[in-house]
Formats: C-alpha cells, structure tokens, sequence
C-alpha cells in the first residue's frame, strides 16, 4: 500500500525545479515573451512557457489577474 501511495505522489508532480532553476526564474524574470523566451532555452525546454509564467506567479514575481 505504501509503495502504491509512493508512486501516485511521484505522479501528481510533473515538473520539479530545481533551486538552481528557481535561481535562473527569479532573475531572469519580467514578464515578456522574449524574456520567457530566455528563461526555456536556459533550462533546456524543460518546462512549457505556461508554467514559468505561473512559477513566476507563485514566486511573487508576476502579476496576477484580477
């Protein structure tokens, strides 16, 4: 039962940043598509561009929507 629960967990999380990555976000960061553009090529196309930009928004960089 535990290794059932064990991969299920591995399952819901799809991309997992690594601090470095974060790093790389959080200074690159500011909103534009060219910008954006930047941040996947330096993690290799890692993550699509609709998850930087919400990775920015949990990290308190972008602006939400109101």
């Amino acid at each position: 039962m535990k290794a059932r629960v064990a991969i299920m967990a591995k399952i819901i999380r799809k991309y997992n940043p690594t601090e470095e990555e974060l790093k790389t976000v959080r200074d690159l960061y500011d909103g534009t598509t060219v910008k954006i553009n930047v941040i996947m090529m330096r993690l290799k196309r890692k993550y699509p561009r609709w998850y930087i930009r919400r990775l920015a928004q949990k990290m308190g960089l972008a602006r939400t929507k109101e």
